[in-house]
């Protein structure tokens, strides 16, 4: 789920679409990467717009709205939540921005 979900983030508020394309997103801060396909991008943000966009609408966060799900506003984050190995951390454990 966690994988399938960043990989939206930023955009992950409007309805799926089946006009994506495969996207390389990162898993860990030492360059690991893994390829998410467009079937696996439609569920992600299917997910994401069931379970996460009632506090992230329109990709911002309603508990501090100067902070976006943007990749480089997550990097901004420490620890980052600009990959996957961050947001999962991240959801078992928040912290503040």
């Amino acid at each position: 789920g966690a994988l399938l979900g960043i990989a939206l983030l930023g955009s992950a508020a409007s309805p799926a679409r089946a006009d994506l394309e495969d996207t390389l997103i990162p898993v860990d801060g030492k360059g690991k990467t893994a390829t998410l396909t467009k079937e696996q991008l439609v569920r992600a943000k299917r997910l994401f717009n069931n379970a996460c966009a009632i506090c992230h609408v329109g990709g911002g966060n309603r508990t501090n709205q100067n902070v976006g799900l943007g990749m480089e506003e997550l990097q901004g984050g420490l620890p980052t939540r600009a990959t996957v190995e961050g947001i999962v951390n991240f959801l078992n454990a928040p912290v503040t921005y």
